[in-house]
């Protein structure tokens, strides 16, 4: 096999020239690190030694992360104020009504930002309570980014406490050591284990609880709703607002269904995202099960927008039709009066098989515990409602 290229000695030695000053720069980049660990004073090698207990925390990245918050953590009121001052602090995007995801607000020192995100890579690959931890809150539903994020916050209470109370990195300081606990019986064993686990659960909670508590009473602050915790029970709760209605705990589930009244369709989310933002994954969804897009589509008001319609009317929809204009045109929307019409009574119709999942299939509350209890319990309403609407289509053929 032979390489595609075009021989050329001045790119040649533009390459080398190239290479020799990177290999000068990363020598002097080694040079400045060292002179500055030098030069810095008592209070900085005093806590870089602390923070460099902690496996994965290299020198550079700690001298780094020591100059950005000024050589002196006690500047910071609390390891909220140094998460903030990174710009990794959440907040969400409002106006009117639209309500956007969660995202960090990025308005902190930009170099800390990245100190302590390159830190926290470094601590997951090689830190195994830091491990644990970003894995368990990817298990949670976390994509990449959030997860990473979520252990970065971590890191920054772990170091700051680290900082103001002088002491070494000990990850097992407060761990209930029963991994290798073995009882008299098997029984005993794996009763040990699962209350450990039960403990843990509960101490995690409460401490959530007491530090939203804290942050909002105490402090006057306004705490998001996706870092509270409303069920101790059910941790996995969310909180879902939906205009002037009566606000609700739970969890947003959308259904799509067809002229059968079967229900078609369905997607389980967390948080609390906006109707219109769950409208073309509900399509894309239809079209990767069933092979193609539906000729016509009637939807809730609440999922009307310009960027649904033109994704609807791309993707080949004939009639792509919402409840409520919010300032769309009808022809835009369908291709006559009558069609709209039709559709939109139609959709009004679907309210009834949705009211007997909830009255009959016990839709409108969950009784199985956890986040993947919840799917499943959902799941089960749909798959027995269909099979209802199955039978008595049969039955009417007979």
């Amino acid at each position: 096999m032979a390489s595609v290229g075009v021989a050329s000695p001045a790119k040649d030695m533009i390459l080398k020239q190239e290479a020799s000053l990177l290999l000068a720069l990363e020598g002097q980049a080694e040079e400045i690190m060292k002179l500055i660990m030098d030069l810095s004073g008592e209070q900085i090698k005093r806590d870089a030694k602390i923070l460099t207990s902690m496996q994965g925390i290299g020198d550079k990245t700690v001298f780094n992360f020591l100059i950005e918050v000024g050589g002196d953590i006690k500047a910071f009121e609390h390891d909220r104020k140094l998460i903030a001052a990174a710009g990794l602090d959440p907040t969400t995007h409002e106006s009117g009504k639209y309500k956007g995801q969660s995202t960090i607000s990025k308005r902190g020192n930009r170099h800390l930002r990245r100190v302590i995100w390159l830190m926290t890579t470094k601590v997951i690959i090689a830190n195994q309570v830091f491990r644990t931890y970003y894995f368990k809150r990817r298990k949670e539903g976390l994509i990449y980014k959030k997860a990473v994020l979520a252990t970065a916050h971590k890191l920054v209470r772990v170091m700051f406490s680290m900082l103001v109370n002088q002491e070494c990195f000990e990850p097992e300081r407060s761990k209930i050591n029963i991994v290798d606990y073995k009882g008299h019986t098997l029984t005993d064993t794996f009763t040990g284990h699962e209350l450990a686990r039960r403990l843990e659960r509960a101490v995690r909670i409460l401490g959530t609880v007491i530090d939203q508590t804290e942050r909002r009473v105490l402090k006057g602050e306004k705490v998001p709703a996706s870092e509270k915790i409303v069920s101790f029970f059910e941790d996995h709760t969310d909180i879902i607002v939906k205009g002037r209605r009566e606000t609700e705990y739970g969890h947003k589930v959308f259904l799509s269904g067809g002229t059968s009244t079967m229900i078609l369709g369905c997607l389980i989310t967390r948080g609390n995202p906006a109707d219109t933002d769950r409208y073309q994954p509900l399509l894309s969804q239809h079209k990767d099960w069933y092979g193609r897009m539906p000729r016509q589509v009637t939807a809730d008001g609440g999922f009307a927008s310009k960027d649904n319609l033109a994704f609807a009317k791309q993707q080949g929809v004939k009639d792509a039709v919402f409840a409520k204009r919010r300032g769309l045109s009808i022809l835009d929307m369908a291709k006559s009066n009558w069609v709209y019409k039709k559709l939109r009574n139609f959709r009004a119709g679907i309210e009834a098989g949705i009211s007997t999942l909830k009255w009959a299939f016990g839709l409108d509350r969950c009784t199985w515990s956890g986040w993947e209890g919840f799917k499943r319990y959902a799941w089960s309403s749909i798959v027995s409602y269909n099979l209802l609407v199955l039978a008595r289509t049969r039955l009417a053929s007979a």
